[in-house]
């Protein structure tokens, strides 16, 4: 057995197998392995492939390993020769006062293997800190931030958390997570990594105890690959027992400005960038909320007009994608083939049709009973003629004769221009102030020549069960940063838009190519990342000049390398049991109290940006009350609540009436007859939120920078929360009733100046809170400090002077109103 301790951490490794068998927080006494495990396999996991289209095998066996102490005490060097040319080499490292044991590792290949990736450090035999089940939790960073209790229980499906991928919008959208005892103690891993590696960081449920690892992905697939990816990986303690710490130490790296700090926040701080002109001040602090996938084809200006009068300050409107001029195809034609487009196994939408006109357009209509001839012509355009039945061929290609008149539109690439949108629409945000942006498919091709400008290979695309992946463009692709750039110009040119909203961004998909000839080797991250980035910049730039000003780009969901390139995203997991999105696996353990949402990404992130939309609301009564906890929880974050309307159609605002529309993600228009009315208290409370965004709190939740919440006492708790959720992609129809606090609370910074504490009573009736304040825990000046009680309807309280850092107050409130407490310094 090898040692390694210092006064925080007590390491011990077996010489056997290089296994850690023991992970010690001195101070708090918790152990991280449990003390009956016994390891039988080494701290990591190998995969290799034959080739780039191979699935990796994976492997823990070794031929050797040596386990070796250096003599200065602080360091022990493993080699573990997996075979003759093949070998992982790692150092482990713990400096007399550090409270962090730092571990550097490197794959050595001499061989014809590809190494796809190495999972080091596998943690394995984690238990129960403390022996209190109830009371351990893991914070990780999954759809920007999820807190699970008991894991030891709650992950007992091994799939939730075992392979998370990083960086994701909807896995791992940042390098740390933390496993704690509540108020007592833990530990934290983190990755220090500026270089946008892929990764995966995992805790999971493994022969009958808890395993935590992270893995490593090549960038640079080939044979005879080595995999050195030049950072550390952190295993640190915690001392308080919660994973704003954790967050704090993450927070100092990712967003500081230390030597190996990350460039994703080296643009500056969002307000800086506001000042400058770089970024979008109507964006950041004046928008009161927004919407997001109202048709932009078919004239809504009348919701447009309503919207706006609800709160009296600007609205952002995200339309939907139906603006382009290839849209006009997809609705004439694309509804008839639908059915049938089904039935012989193709995807409905503008390729398809592309390849349906290329493949029929030089039939004769008595060529149907070619059945060969058919046949062919059918396989070529993607039909599995296995499969199908030749009626079914047959109709097909009636139906393609019907529609053809159309079909004489298409152009190969699609045509985005001229606009298919409604003029009325932009012309009534442009009237009332407000602002929108077109919903772009980002990277998906329309007729685009995958073969040479594709993200994968044509073998590849084949062979993949993908709904987008076969259709994705390659981001370093000149061709396609050309394009990219062009298209979003034109978009300010011709639609005058006033930001462009990307789908399936690379935040989403798209961070793995098996391609080596468009100026990138194969291989997942890094490269890619990089590519990616360019191509956003290039828009920005472009649209930049085109509208003389900056114009916001935003994606699907968010991950942290993309932060000084991406100005807003489209975020879900906040609707927590009202989402289908990112974090819906997560659903049954909402429900349940297991897990819920924690602002882990705002905590590190939101000084910087990008500005997130959030919540998924709905204005009906159906809706329920969990509007309000939704709502509340993503305003006092920072985030602009979000209306949402891709899944179900927009409701009656006061003064309308008769139909309205929506468009879902397969093309399809509704009309509902009997849409939903808006329920006038959930708009009240929406211009409760709009005026504290854009008035008295904007100072903190457009630029402020996240605090520890203070110690809160209410005379009422907890509050129960129904729901009924109608409008979302899986159509799923759901309902139930949720406890969730009765005050919401958060604390901001702003400029190490003030402070301001955020609270939203949603207790149906007034009730008192007391607050107590440790002020040194905060990087404000000292004091006296003034504290004055502000919010949307009242002049703010004067409540009195604190002349020590540590007090209590005590104040009134109203249910469903937002409140201010402001604290301001002596030198303020």
């Amino acid at each position: 057995m090898v040692v390694l301790e210092n006064k925080w951490i007590h390491v011990e490794i077996n010489t056997w197998h290089g296994a850690f068998v023991e992970i010690l927080n001195r101070p708090a006494n918790l152990h991280l392995v449990s003390e009956k495990f016994k390891p039988d396999s080494p701290p990591w996991i190998l995969r290799m492939k034959e080739n780039l289209s191979a699935p990796p095998r994976q492997t823990s066996s070794f031929e050797s390993c040596d386990v070796m102490p250096r003599t200065n005490g602080k360091d022990v060097d493993f080699t573990w020769k997996i075979k003759e040319g093949l070998s992982i080499k790692a150092t482990a490292s713990l400096p007399k006062d550090s409270p962090e044991l730092t571990l550097v590792f490197r794959v050595e290949n001499k061989t014809k293997e590809i190494i796809s990736s190495l999972e080091f450090p596998l943690i394995s035999g984690i238990g129960i800190l403390g022996n209190e089940l109830n009371n351990t939790y893991l914070a990780h960073p999954v759809a920007r931030g999820f807190l699970f209790r008991a894991p030891f229980k709650t992950l007992a499906d091994p799939g939730l958390l075992r392979h998370v991928p990083y960086p994701s919008g909807s896995g791992s959208t940042m390098q740390f997570f933390a496993y704690y005892l509540k108020d007592a103690g833990g530990f934290y891993f983190i990755c220090r990594d500026p270089k946008n590696t892929a990764k995966e960081f995992n805790f999971f449920r493994d022969a009958g105890a808890l395993a935590a690892s992270i893995m490593h992905e090549s960038w640079d697939l080939k044979p005879g690959n080595a995999l050195d990816p030049g950072y550390p990986v952190i295993i640190g303690v915690l001392n308080e027992g919660d994973w704003r710490e954790a967050a704090d130490r993450y927070r100092a790296w990712a967003a500081g400005a230390e030597k190996d700090s990350p460039a994703w926040c080296n643009e500056g701080k969002l307000e800086d960038r506001v000042k400058k002109g770089t970024a979008a001040k109507w964006l950041a602090e004046q928008t009161g909320f927004c919407t997001f996938g109202m048709p932009s084809s078919l004239d809504v200006s009348k919701w447009i007009e309503a919207f706006h009068g609800v709160a009296s300050t600007p609205v952002f409107h995200v339309l939907g994608y139906d603006w382009a001029g290839w849209s006009r195809l997809e609705r004439g034609p694309l509804p008839g083939l639908r059915e049938i487009l089904g039935k012989i196994g193709l995807k409905p939408g503008y390729a398809t049709l592309i390849r349906m006109h290329a493949e029929l357009k030089n039939f004769a209509p008595h060529d149907v009973t070619d059945e060969t001839r058919l046949k062919n012509a059918m396989k070529e355009i993607g039909v599995d003629i296995s499969a199908s039945r030749i009626e079914d061929l047959r109709e097909a290609f009636r139906l393609y004769q019907r529609f053809r008149p159309e079909f004489e539109d298409i152009s190969d690439p699609a045509q985005w221009f001229p606009s298919n949108m409604d003029p009325k629409n932009s012309e009534a945000v442009k009237k009332n102030g407000d602002r929108f942006a077109l919903f772009l498919f980002d990277f998906l091709s329309y007729g685009h020549n995958l073969d040479r400008y594709g993200l994968l290979s044509r073998e590849l695309r084949e062979n993949l069960a993908s709904e987008f992946l076969d259709n994705w463009m390659h981001p370093s692709s000149k061709y396609w940063q050309d394009f990219h750039a062009l298209r979003d110009a034109e978009a300010v040119k011709q639609c005058g838009v006033d930001a462009n909203y990307y789908d399936l961004s690379a935040s989403s998909l798209g961070n793995f190519s098996d391609r080596t000839d468009l100026g990138c080797p194969a291989g997942k991250g890094r490269n890619l990342i990089e590519a990616y980035r360019r191509v956003y910049s290039a828009s920005k730039e472009a649209t930049m000049k085109a509208a003389r000003a900056c114009v916001p780009r935003g994606t699907e969901a968010i991950a942290e390398n993309f932060i000084n390139v991406i100005d807003f995203a489209h975020c879900r997991s906040g609707a927590e049991v009202q989402n289908d999105m990112e974090g819906a696996q997560f659903l049954q353990l909402l429900k349940n109290g297991f897990a819920r949402r924690i602002p882990m990404w705002p905590y590190v992130y939101h000084e910087f940006g990008p500005v997130c939309m959030d919540g998924l609301c709905k204005l009906s009564k159906d809706f329920g009350n969990y509007f309000y906890y939704i709502a509340s929880r993503v305003c006092l974050e920072g985030s602009i609540v979000e209306l949402n309307y891709e899944y179900s159609s927009p409701e009656l605002l006061p003064e309308m009436s008769g139909k309205s529309v929506y468009i879902t993600h397969d093309r399809t228009f509704i009309e509902d007859e009997n849409p939903f009315q808006a329920d006038p208290e959930k708009l009240e409370f929406l211009r409760e939120i709009a005026a504290a965004r854009t008035g008295f709190a904007k100072p903190y939740l457009a630029y402020g920078k996240m605090a520890r919440p203070a110690k809160l006492i209410s005379e009422v708790e907890y509050v129960e929360m129904d729901w009924y959720h109608y409008s979302g992609s899986a159509s799923r129809r759901d309902s139930g009733t949720q406890t969730v606090p009765a005050v919401i609370h958060e604390a901001w910074t702003h400029q190490d100046k003030t402070m301001g504490l955020l609270f939203v009573n949603l207790y149906g009736k007034s009730q008192i809170v007391i607050v107590d304040l440790d002020l040194r825990k905060y990087a404000i000046p000292r004091g006296p400090w003034k504290l004055s009680l502000v919010s949307s309807n009242k002049e703010p309280a004067h409540l009195g002077e604190m002349a020590e850092p540590i007090g209590r107050i005590r104040f009134t409130l109203e249910p469903r109103k937002i409140y201010l407490l402001e604290i301001t310094g002596h030198k303020a």
